[in-house]
């Protein structure tokens, strides 16, 4: 029986992210995030747990906050919304994808935007950063998400960073 793509590309995400233990709870957030209230209260249902335990509802509910993920803690709960992204939840698919892209580029080309997006990603490695680009792919081939392809066309080839 031949696998599936979304099947194929948890596979990758599982084999790229194997490694990863929980990180300590006060490294999860950039430190510029450290008080917003939305931020913590991710950071307390992140905490301590490994990235396949947390479930799409979970993922979804924290969506609009994965931008305030260091780059441990990006790096800990990529993987996760990754997964989700392959996802076809109708409850919850389309809002974790559309985060999950929005996690990936800055906000804005403001210095604080351009400066915790690069902190989120610092900590990929090229395998990783590879994984991602297939995912991008898949949102462009499987969803047509047009940002999937302007995320992939600004992503750092793998390896680069």
């Amino acid at each position: 029986m031949t696998k599936s793509i979304e099947d194929k590309l948890r596979e990758e995400i599982r084999h790229a992210f194997d490694d990863l233990a929980p990180p300590p709870a006060d490294q999860l957030l950039q430190a510029v995030y450290a008080g917003n209230d939305d931020a913590v209260e991710m950071k307390m249902a992140f905490a301590g747990k490994p990235w396949p335990d947390l479930p799409i509802s979970v993922l979804s509910h924290h969506r609009e906050s994965v931008i305030a993920l260091s780059g441990v803690g990006y790096r800990a709960y990529l993987p996760a919304y990754l997964t989700a992204c392959l996802a076809n939840d109708p409850t919850y698919g389309a809002d974790v994808r559309g985060y999950t892209l929005y996690g990936l580029r800055p906000l804005s080309t403001g210095d604080v935007h351009v400066a915790t997006a690069q902190e989120r990603v610092s900590r990929l490695n090229a395998q990783q950063r590879a994984v991602v680009a297939d995912v991008l792919r898949y949102l462009v081939d499987t969803w047509r998400m047009q940002e999937a392809a302007d995320v992939l066309a600004s992503w750092a080839p793998p390896g680069s960073a």
